[in-house]
């Protein structure tokens, strides 16, 4: 796959460029005669939304990892933002018991 491969379809339908059109009278006070500037406005925009759509998807992951760069001034460092992810569990919260007394272990009677 080249960089110039798209990898969606980049043409927007007939229906999404009619709706975006008809958006764009009714917006513009549904003036007539206006109807081909606002298909080729609608057009060109849904194009351009397409394109851009594609070229994100395009890009590789993941970023390049975080480096560190020189302050200027006072000599000391900043971590740019790194893209690593971490999941901590968090433990249960331990609940104490309002009894005025211990709990009595069960004591077997015979009979």
């Amino acid at each position: 796959m080249t960089a110039n491969t798209p990898l969606i379809d980049s043409e927007p339908s007939h229906d999404e460029v009619a709706l975006n059109a008809f958006l764009k009278w009714e917006k513009e006070g549904r003036q007539h005669g206006y109807d081909l500037r606002h298909w080729l406005r609608a057009e060109a925009e849904l194009r351009s939304l397409k394109q851009k759509k594609t070229e994100a998807i395009a890009k590789p992951w993941p970023p390049a990892p975080a480096t560190t760069r020189t302050l200027s001034g006072n000599g000391k460092q900043k971590l740019t933002t790194d893209m690593k992810r971490t999941t901590t569990v968090k433990p249960k919260p331990v609940t104490k018991t309002t009894a005025s007394h211990p709990a009595r272990p069960a004591v077997k009677t015979k009979r």
